[in-house]
This record gives structure tokens, C-alpha cells and sequence, in this order.
């Protein structure tokens, strides 16, 4: 019987590339009113987001789940990607980092007329740089390692990721040891090098933080 690793690996990289992103735009999205405007609530909206990062991540499984299924997108693609597009750490990391902003900076950008939409994305964005990769390599391994919510939500093992898939195969081919610690070493392989693009933004928010 054919290994069917390709398509796990497949299944991952579309996981990835859809959730990341998205995860990364709504929390901005998220963090950006909360760090700059003034409105009612403002701070019992951030306290509530802030509390769910004290829950432990199997508490909302059977919630999540409930919500998926009401939806219809049990045993689907977009029924691993929904949960994963807003995480309160995202929110909490990208508020904290807006508000670093110097304010004058931003008042200056109002000054000259620019809206909140080119604020957003002509200072703000450009300033959160390095959290944005940082964001990005938590999102990545989190998304590419996943393995409790594709294996509560999915049924159709083709549309396994790539962690849940080599379980799964390592449960229908345990004698196969070869195979298995290739797909093992494949799987790590993407992991190595979105952190290795990606660590000269860490590091230059390190030493950035450092000097301040």
C-alpha cells in the first residue's frame, strides 16, 4: 500500500498558508483599535480576550467543535482553519507593540490627513515588523504541528495534516520504520527553514528592544 505522505505534506502547506496569514491580519486588525482608539469598553474587551489565554486549550475543544458543526465545516479544510485565525496572544503581542508606537507619530500621520486604514498599514504595520515574524514563526509551527483539532474534527483521514498523518501511519505501517522516519525528518525540514528566513527579523527585534 502506498504511503500517502505527499498529500499530508500537501494538506499541511495549505493549512499553513491559509491560517497564518489570516491569523496574523486579524489580530492586527484586532490589536490596532485596541492600542490606538478610544471607545467605551475598550478595556474590558482587551481583559476579556486577555483571560482566554488562560484557558487550557482542551477546555475549548468541545465549544469549537459545537461551533464548527453548527456551521457545517466538520470534516472540512476550513473547519481546522477556523479556530486557528484568532488567538488572543496574537492580539495581546501586536497591542502591546502598537502602543510602543510614540503617540506622536501617530498624531502626526492624523495631522497630515492620513485615515486610520493608512496609519494602520504606512506606520503601524512597517513598526510591528519584527512581532509580525515572530508571530509568524509561532503561527507556522503551531498550524504545522497540529494534531488534537485536525484528529477531533476530521474524519476523512486524505485530509490529515502532517503531524496527525504520520500517527495515523504510524498506526497502519508500524513495522514500515524507514518510511516513517523519513516522513519524520520531511515534516521538520519546513519548520527549519521558515525559522531560519525568518530569524533576521527576530533578532533585529531583540536588539531593538534591547537599545530601547
Amino acid at each position: 500500500t502506498a504511503i500517502p505522505f505527499p498529500t499530508y505534506l500537501l494538506n499541511s502547506v495549505i493549512y499553513v498558508g491559509v491560517t497564518v496569514p489570516l491569523y496574523i491580519v486579524v489580530s492586527a486588525l484586532c490589536a490596532y483599535p485596541l492600542a490606538l482608539m478610544n471607545f467605551r469598553g475598550k478595556n474590558l474587551i482587551f481583559f476579556a480576550i486577555l483571560s482566554t489565554m488562560f484557558l487550557p486549550s482542551e477546555v475549548m475543544l468541545i465549544p469549537r467543535f459545537l461551533v464548527v458543526s453548527e456551521l457545517g465545516m466538520a470534516d472540512t479544510f476550513a473547519g481546522v482553519i477556523l479556530p486557528g485565525v484568532l488567538s488572543a496572544f496574537g492580539v495581546f503581542l501586536l497591542r502591546q507593540t502598537f502602543a510602543g508606537v510614540p503617540r506622536e507619530v501617530v498624531d502626526a500621520a492624523r495631522t497630515d490627513g492620513c485615515h486610520e486604514l493608512r496609519i494602520f498599514w504606512h506606520v503601524m504595520l512597517p513598526a510591528a515588523r519584527p512581532t509580525l515574524a515572530i508571530l509568524g514563526i509561532f503561527g507556522f509551527i503551531s498550524v504545522w504541528n497540529s494534531f488534537i483539532w485536525p484528529l477531533v474534527v476530521l474524519k476523512d483521514s486524505a485530509k490529515y495534516p502532517v503531524a496527525l498523518g504520520i500517527a495515523y501511519l504510524a498506526g497502519i505501517t508500524g513495522t514500515d520504520v524507514r518510511s516513517l522516519a523519513a516522513g519524520t525528518i520531511v515534516s521538520i525540514i519546513p519548520v527549519v527553514i521558515v525559522f531560519m528566513i525568518m530569524q533576521r527579523h527576530v533578532l533585529e527585534g531583540m536588539r531593538g528592544a534591547v537599545k530601547g
